[in-house]
C-alpha cells in the first residue's frame, strides 16, 4: 500500500456512515491527579490523545521496579484434551513435566529477590491443581518470607480433590476456569463426554456456591466459525448466577493452530463480538440484573480513563521482563505465557532466564526495543494510538515477524473493531442507552457531549 494510502487509512477511523473521527479530534475534559511520579505536571489537558501522550512520556522514562504479578506453571499435566489447548499440554500421567524441588525453590526464591510486597501469584498449567502441594508450599513461604501473595488458580474443575475443595474453602485464592457459553460448545471443544461434562457443571456450580462469584471467573472461548447463540450466552450465566461474561476467540497457539488454522488471521470474530455486543445491550434492557462483557466493560473505561492499563493486550509501553514474570515446568523464565508457549512449539527461542540462573538482561532490552508503538508508523498516524498497545508476541505468533504493517494486524483489526464501536455508542447513542452502558460498566454516569460535536 502507498505511504499516502496507508497514512489516509490510519489517520481517519470511519465508524459508522454519518461519523467520521480524525486525528486528534476527541476526547474530553479531564483533570488529571498524578501520583508522586506525575506531580510535576499538574495541568489541565483538555483532549484525550493529549493526555494520553504525558503519560505514556511518564510512563517510558519510570518503569517498574518490581515485579508485582507472576505466572507460575507447576505441572505441564493436565487431565482434559481440549481441541483449542493453545499451551501444548502434557498427558495427566506422563512424566517429566512438573517442578523439581530445586525449582520450587529456586522460583520461590526468585520471586522474593525481584517482588513487591503485594504481589499476584497465578497457577497455570496443565492443569494446576494436580499438584496442589505444590501451591500451598509457594504460598506459606511467601508469606513466612513477608510477602502478600493474592492466589489465583486457572483450573479446568473437571476433578478436584475433597483436598483441594478444603483449601479453597479456608483460603482467599481465587479460582479462574473455562465455560464455552453452552454445555454443547463446552463438551464439543473440552470435555468430550457427555459424563465429564456433568462433573465440571456440578464442580463449576460448588465452585460459585462455595466461593461466590467475587472468587469464581470464567472466561468462554468461542470459535467464530461456529459459535453459540448469545442470547442462550446470556440465560446460561443468568442461570448460574454470574453477571460477567468474558468471551475470547480461539487462540492461534499451541495444539489450537493446528486444528483451527483459520484463527490466524479470522476476521469472523470482529463481526461476531460486536453482534454479541448489540445483543447484549438489548437483552439487557429488559433485565433487572445486568449482565457485562468484561473486555467492552475495560475498553470503554480504558477510553474514558486513558490513566488504565492493567490488561497486558493494551499496555504501553508494554515493558516485557519488568513487572511480570512467566516461570514454566522447566525453571525457564519468559516474557509472556504467549511466549512459553511459543517455545513449546519450537518456533522462537524467547526465555529471558532461568530460575537458577537469574535474568538475561541483554535478551530483556533487546525485546524492550519493540514494547512500544509509538515507534510505529501505522500507530502514530492511528487517533487510537494512546488507548491501544504493542502485542510483539502475538505478531510473532501469527506471522514469524514482529514488523508487519500494523494495520494488517490481528490485534490491530480486533481493536480497531471495538474501539470504534464504543466511539459510534459515545457518539451516538441515546441517553437511556448511555445510562445502560455506565451502569453494565460500572460507571455511575458517562459525559458525551465532548464526543457529540460535529467531527467531519
Amino acid at each position: 500500500m502507498p505511504s499516502d494510502q496507508r497514512e489516509n487509512n490510519s489517520i481517519t477511523r470511519r465508524i459508522s456512515p454519518q461519523l467520521i473521527i480524525k486525528k486528534g479530534d476527541f476526547g474530553r475534559p479531564v483533570i488529571e491527579s498524578y501520583d508522586r511520579h506525575q506531580k510535576s505536571i499538574g495541568v489541565t489537558l483538555g483532549k484525550l490523545k493529549e493526555i494520553n501522550q504525558i503519560r505514556l512520556e511518564i510512563r517510558n522514562k519510570i518503569r517498574p521496579r518490581k515485579a508485582n504479578y507472576f505466572i507460575l506453571i507447576p505441572t505441564l499435566r493436565c487431565n482434559l484434551n481440549c481441541s483449542y489447548c493453545q499451551v501444548s499440554r502434557a498427558a495427566q500421567h506422563a512424566v517429566g513435566y512438573d517442578w523439581s524441588e530445586k525449582t520450587i525453590n529456586s522460583t520461590i526464591d526468585f520471586i522474593c529477590e525481584k517482588s513487591e510486597t503485594e504481589i499476584t501469584v497465578e497457577f497455570q498449567g496443565g492443569e494446576p491443581l494436580l499438584r496442589l502441594d505444590i501451591i500451598k508450599i509457594v504460598e506459606a513461604e511467601l508469606k513466612s518470607r513477608g510477602k502478600q501473595p493474592k492466589i489465583v488458580i486457572c483450573t479446568n474443575l473437571q476433578n478436584v480433590s475433597r483436598d483441594a475443595w478444603e483449601y479453597l474453602e479456608n483460603s482467599d485464592a481465587l479460582i479462574s476456569t473455562s465455560f464455552d457459553g453452552s454445555w454443547g460448545q463446552h463438551n464439543k471443544f473440552r470435555t468430550q463426554d457427555t459424563e465429564k461434562l456433568e462433573e465440571f457443571k456440578n464442580n463449576l456450580k460448588i465452585s460459585i456456591k462455595l466461593l461466590g462469584c467475587d472468587r469464581t471467573s470464567i472466561v468462554s472461548t468461542v470459535d467464530p466459525r461456529t459459535p453459540p447463540e448469545p442470547i442462550k450466552m446470556f440465560r446460561n450465566f443468568q442461570d448460574l448466577g454470574l453477571n460477567t461474561i468474558f468471551i475470547r476467540p480461539i487462540n492461534f497457539q499451541g495444539f489450537a493452530r493446528k486444528s483451527f488454522k483459520s484463527s490466524q488471521n479470522d476476521e469472523a470474530w470482529d463481526e461476531y463480538y460486536i453482534n454479541f455486543l448489540e445483543e447484549l445491550l438489548e437483552y439487557n434492557k429488559k433485565q433487572a440484573s445486568l449482565i457485562t462483557e468484561y473486555y467492552f466493560s475495560y475498553i470503554v473505561k480504558r477510553v474514558l480513563d486513558p490513566r488504565r492499563c492493567e490488561h497486558v493486550d493494551l499496555r504501553n509501553p508494554a515493558w516485557l521482563g519488568h513487572d511480570y514474570f512467566v516461570i514454566g515446568e522447566k525453571g525457564d523464565i519468559f516474557p509472556t505465557d504467549e511466549a512459553r508457549m511459543l517455545y513449546r512449539l519450537g518456533q522462537i527461542d524467547l526465555r529471558i532466564g532461568h530460575v537458577d540462573s537469574g535474568l538475561d538482561e541483554e535478551k530483556i532490552t533487546l525485546l524492550n526495543r519493540y514494547a512500544d508503538n509509538r515507534s510505529d508508523a501505522d500507530c502514530r498516524q492511528c487517533v487510537y494510538q494512546t488507548v491501544c498497545g504493542r502485542d510483539l508476541i502475538d505478531d510473532i505468533s501469527r506471522y514469524g515477524r514482529f514488523n508487519t504493517p500494523r494495520h494488517e494486524t490481528r490485534h490491530c483489526k480486533k481493536h480497531l473493531s471495538i474501539f470504534d464501536f464504543v466511539m459510534e455508542k459515545l457518539s451516538t447513542a441515546s441517553a437511556e442507552e448511555i445510562a445502560l452502558i455506565a451502569s453494565m460498566v460500572g460507571l455511575n454516569s458517562i459525559n458525551t457531549e465532548p464526543y457529540k460535536h460535529d467531527h467531519a
